[in-house]
């Protein structure tokens, strides 16, 4: 655990030759065969680093191979369960290298990724990503550190589960999920909960099989509130059975618009859905 706390740089690589800095290495790969090779080793200090510590680099190695495949299941993968090794992490390279074309479950995979209180990762650049065969993205980005976090190339058309999957994530500046096919998704649960960010973009959201939008946009009420408005137009909540506190403590969101021939709440408990929010009801357009 001392260890990983003091990770500032994750660096994916083709090939890496060990050198004196390096002061533990393990095989990675799922085998523990040392085909793939990870490396912590002792580098120079980042800007912003803490004070005293000397910073250091995890390296994985692709001993040569074209790329390293991530496994179906890789929930988790920058956050292993019970520490957070990466909540220091300031800079990430060759994520092109990290095939994830057989990844089903992304849950927690950047869980309080970058998340501190010196200096935070500035982009989290996803772009590489194949997720065409994702069913679950819960709390993917929870907690995560990050200011700006690129989705743009994202195949969520097999995607059910996106609960929490932004949630706490306030230093990010937009989120934008224009371009997210939903047609699958069924849990909404939280999924905005408590961030920090300035715009939502749901332009399109397809929400047609979501069932619960539980807790989807509210926030703790010490949480850093920047959202004003909201577009959700697009959203069709006919099978919606659960809306309860969905806008609580919005104290700064006065606008939320819906399609008044897709917007029905008959079937869905609304207990304190606009509990102190800017607004008291949502705008029919």
């Amino acid at each position: 655990t001392e260890v990983a706390t003091l990770v500032g740089r994750v660096k994916i690589v083709k090939d890496y030759e060990p050198n004196e800095n390096v002061w533990l290495s393990w095989a990675a790969d799922v085998n523990n065969t040392g085909s793939i090779m990870a490396y912590i080793v002792k580098s120079e200090p980042l800007e912003n680093w803490v004070e005293d510590d000397f910073c250091q680099d995890l390296i994985i190695s692709c001993n040569g191979a074209d790329c390293i495949y991530a496994n179906p299941d890789s929930s988790y993968m920058f956050y292993p369960e019970n520490i957070s090794p990466f909540g220091m992490v300031q800079e990430v390279s060759g994520l092109e290298l990290l095939n994830t074309s057989k990844v089903i479950n992304m849950s927690n995979a950047f869980r309080y990724f970058s998340n501190n209180s010196i200096a935070n990762i500035e982009t989290l650049d996803l772009s590489t990503f194949d997720t065409s065969n994702v069913t679950n993205m819960s709390s993917m980005f929870s907690g995560c550190g990050a200011k700006y976090i690129n989705l743009s190339t994202f195949d969520t058309s097999k995607v059910k589960n996106m609960n929490n999957m932004f949630r706490e994530t306030q230093n990010l500046e937009e989120i934008d999920l224009s371009g997210f096919n939903t047609e699958s998704l069924t849990n909404m649960y939280a999924m905005f909960y408590a961030t920090g960010a300035k715009r939502i973009n749901l332009t399109g959201f397809n929400t047609e099989n979501v069932t619960n939008m539980q807790y989807a946009f509210s926030t703790r009420n010490d949480a850093r509130i920047l959202l004003t408005e909201l577009d959700l137009t697009s959203f069709n909540t006919s099978k919606v059975t659960k809306m309860d506190y969905m806008f609580m403590y919005m104290s700064k969101l006065t606008s939320i618009k819906v399609n008044s021939e897709l917007w029905k709440t008959s079937n869905a408990t609304t207990t304190n859905m606009f509990y102190k929010c800017g607004t008291s009801a949502v705008t029919y357009v």
